[in-house]
């Protein structure tokens, strides 16, 4: 299923982030889209037990520029933990990144590849 609105049923299997970029593409008047397949929205995830990183792919439309929501939702998450002290135990957001595949405009959509990284409080 293509996935164009955070109207649609399907949004609920996107990751927050995934969901909070879109939203923010989309208050910007903005068009995106992305495939779910089975229920599924693909995100490739490596951990070590202290930091892990989450990769996913989102269509944004080619006016929008990314750097701005990327630092807009970055801002969301910024001290997600609420704490001042680093040995809480809590997981915290580090980085938003997005990089574009340059030969992916399709209908006036490129690919970006977002990289999401958290760390942990030790």
């Amino acid at each position: 299923m293509w996935l164009t609105s955070s109207k649609e049923e399907a949004f609920e299997y996107l990751p927050f982030t995934a969901k909070d970029i879109a939203v923010e593409v989309e208050s910007l008047g903005g068009a995106w889209g992305c495939w779910i397949w089975n229920d599924d929205f693909e995100v490739a995830k490596w951990s070590n037990g202290e930091d892990s990183v989450a990769y996913f792919d989102l269509d944004i439309s080619t006016d929008m520029y990314v750097p701005k929501i990327v630092k807009a939702v970055s801002r969301q998450y910024h001290n997600s933990c609420g704490h001042s002290f680093d040995c809480c135990g809590c997981v915290f957001f580090k980085r938003l990144s997005a990089s574009i595949n340059p030969h992916s405009n399709n209908d006036g959509l490129y690919t970006f590849t977002f990289k999401e990284e958290w760390g942990r409080n030790v």
